[in-house]
């Protein structure tokens, strides 16, 4: 899952240090961090855009993922997705740690991301 926060400092406090979670990794600009919970992953993404702040349509969740086993079911299953009817926003692509992803919406426009994830 991955929560946009306004404050990256106050929301590491809160998660690593109250909750306990670890630090997998954060980008160097200190707009993304990834946490670790046993098997579960938390994305933050630090939004301070005000338009989104004061929208109606502004959420805390930016998007939650499903991982897959193999990279090659990235590509896989956004083809079949595309067959369905069902609109890739963003990707399939390779990101920075060797994972691969593409985005889609589900019908409520929640964004859900499919993952495929080589450390894990």
């Amino acid at each position: 899952m991955a929560i946009n926060v306004s404050d990256m400092e106050r929301a590491e406090e809160f998660y690593v240090k109250k909750l306990g979670m670890d630090v997998g990794w954060r980008s160097p600009e200190g707009e993304l961090m990834f946490l670790r919970c046993g098997g579960d992953d938390l994305a933050l993404i630090r939004n301070l855009r005000p338009d989104h702040l004061r929208s109606e349509k502004w959420t805390p969740l930016n998007h939650f993922g499903f991982r897959v086993e193999y990279r090659e079911e990235v590509d896989q299953m956004a083809a079949e997705l595309r067959t369905k009817g069902i609109e890739i926003t963003d990707g399939p692509r390779d990101h920075r740690d060797g994972s691969r992803s593409f985005y889609f919406y589900d019908p409520d426009r929640n964004m859900i991301q499919a993952l495929f994830d080589p450390s894990i």
